[in-house]
């Protein structure tokens, strides 16, 4: 009886880490991850965007280039370039150069404001439209959906 134990569990064992390293080892992981991880920098940056988007209906000229650390499928530490600017009351979040499916593509942020009650609004952003491919944004960006973005 143990010992069918133990063979069901290393069977379970060696099962779950094969689905584990093929996750991980994914590099559409790491590019979705890359992409989260832009989206997490924007968030830092954008309180000033969007007190004036709930306030005037805009948003103001802004311009910062962050420099992104991330882990690349070969588990090679890299780094790539972030510029957030804005444009025609959009965000543009435009990768620089390197060895991500990222670089040089672009994630355009759309503003939309959710009334939370009678008297504080918050700014969700569309990230559907730009130049990164669907399959590596979120569910929620692939479906058009606006999504918060947070400043934490």
């Amino acid at each position: 009886m143990f010992k069918n134990f133990l063979v069901v569990l290393t069977i379970l064992i060696v099962v779950a880490g094969g689905i584990g390293y093929s996750y991980f080892s994914d590099e559409q992981w790491h590019e979705r991850r890359l992409f989260t991880q832009s989206l997490e920098s924007f968030g830092h940056h954008q309180q000033t965007l969007t007190a004036s988007f709930i306030k005037d209906g805009q948003i103001p000229a802004y311009s910062k280039t962050l420099a992104l650390n991330y882990t690349a499928a070969n588990n090679a530490q890299l780094a790539i370039d972030l510029q957030i600017s804005t444009a025609n009351n959009q965000v543009i979040l435009r990768f620089g150069q390197g060895e991500s499916q990222l670089a040089e593509q672009t994630i355009l942020l759309e503003p939309v404001v959710k009334q939370l009650d009678d008297t504080s609004q918050q700014v969700l952003w569309k990230c559907l439209n730009g130049t990164v491919l669907l399959k590596y944004r979120p569910k929620a960006c692939r479906l058009g959906e606006a999504i918060l973005i947070s400043s934490n």
